[in-house]
């Protein structure tokens, strides 16, 4: 893994200089196109030169942002230990997620529109929970199985800021995955953009103290398909890294080189959570490994899935690998099977970004009562896997619902 450059955040006009170099060059400057794909970013030698402005006259530059889909940010689901009850048959699962200001949560189309609007809704297995001028206290709506029931949901269309403790200076290592699977999820390289976005909102008024910018690949197996290091202008010569071991070096990295005080904190954006060609038990080492080295340095950690399938495994294993780091988990765009095309890579740094400012983002929160359909209930040990949905701004009535993956090890009743 290469740090590609750093730029400590100063009161000056330019933004983060150094390690944006490369990126502004592949956006076209600064706001720019997206960049071709293997693009340089260096202008064609036949290319006519720009017309200079005439004397005296003003300059506007424009940046239009791009339109996103609904983004939120799956912040760690917890059981409390408490919450399980005597023969483990049933317990207590805590969920709260916040949305972009950018891509706010959709009105649930369920819902009473009579007097006011309604809030967002929220499904766990058939139970789906929303609150509006008919339906004032939690309980589930259309419920079938009994196996899940809701007793307790809250909206919150503004938000609360974060504690003065979690918005002081940070600095922050900005991690992306360039192995050969995000030609999938961004064939545009769209990430660049974000990527410039997401250091542009990291400058002195957000409070970073040190931005870094790192990437990583690694060819999966498929020698025939090579990394993208060589073909983005961002990268060092390309080496090879796993995800886990990437995220090891970033922890290790950040925790050695970033600045004494202050907080500190590693953003990825990732194209799987998993690292193809291990086993079960040696996943589990890895993921329990990350675990402790993440509680050692106390580094805060946000994972963003890129354009992923809806049902797609490595959902599953960004789950666990969120569970693992205490990370949350922020979902870029429509599912990639999806006829729809929404990117939403911007809105998932731009949402990134408040996250480690501590800034007040709507969220919904809601506690679910869980009953075990499996002999002898809950076992202390394994973990505990699931889907939440929420409504997407794609089609009404849930033909159009977003996935949030979660992972939950109930060993002590906490997540870990």
């Amino acid at each position: 893994m290469f740090v590609a450059n750093s730029a400590r955040a100063s009161n000056a006009s330019v933004v983060a200089p150094l390690c944006l170099a490369a990126v502004l060059a592949s956006c076209g400057g600064d706001g720019g196109s997206p960049p071709n794909p293997g693009a340089s970013g260096t202008p064609s030698p036949s290319a006519p030169p720009s017309a200079a402005a005439p004397t005296g006259s003003p300059t506007v530059t424009a940046m239009v942002q791009p339109l996103s889909p609904v983004t939120v940010a799956l912040l760690p689901v917890t059981v409390p230990a408490e919450s399980i009850n005597a023969d483990r048959t049933e317990l207590e699962l805590h969920v709260a997620i916040v949305a972009s200001e950018k891509a706010r949560f959709e009105p649930s189309s369920y819902g009473s529109y009579a007097t006011s609007q309604p809030t967002p809704y929220l499904r766990l297995d058939d139970c789906i929970v929303l609150l509006d001028s008919l339906r004032t206290t939690p309980a589930c709506v259309y419920q079938s199985s009994g196996r899940v029931t809701a007793t307790g949901f809250s909206f919150d269309p503004v938000g609360t800021p974060a504690p003065p403790a979690a918005r002081k200076p940070y600095s922050a290592l900005l991690l992306l995955d360039q192995s050969r699977r995000v030609a999938d999820c961004d064939p545009y390289g769209l990430r660049t953009l974000a990527a410039k976005h997401f250091i542009r909102r990291a400058r002195p008024d957000v409070q970073a103290d040190l931005i870094a910018v790192a990437g990583f690949a690694g060819p999966g197996g498929d020698t025939s398909q090579p990394p993208l290091l060589q073909h983005l202008p961002l990268w060092a010569p390309p080496q090879a890294a796993t995800v886990f071991d990437a995220l090891a070096a970033a922890l290790t990295l950040t925790a050695a080189q970033a600045p004494a005080t202050g907080r500190c904190a590693i953003v990825a954006l990732l194209g799987g959570g998993d690292d193809s060609g291990l086993s079960e038990s040696q996943r589990q080492a890895a993921l329990a490994s990350l675990s402790q080295q993440q509680a050692d340095t106390g580094i805060q950690v946000v994972l963003i899935a890129g354009r992923l399938d809806a049902n797609s495994m490595e959902r599953k294993n960004l789950a666990e690998l969120a569970s693992a780091l205490r990370a949350p988990v922020i979902y870029a765009g429509y599912p990639k099977d999806w006829r729809e095309n929404g990117d939403g890579l911007y809105s998932a740094l731009d949402l990134a970004s408040d996250l480690l400012a501590g800034s007040a983002l709507p969220s919904v929160a809601a506690v679910f009562r869980m009953k075990s359909d499996q002999p002898g209930g809950y076992q202390s040990g394994p973990t505990l896997r699931g889907t939440l949905w929420i409504e997407s701004d794609v089609c009404p009535m849930g033909c159009g619902e977003l996935p949030l993956e979660f992972a939950v090890d109930i060993h002590t009743g906490v997540s870990t």
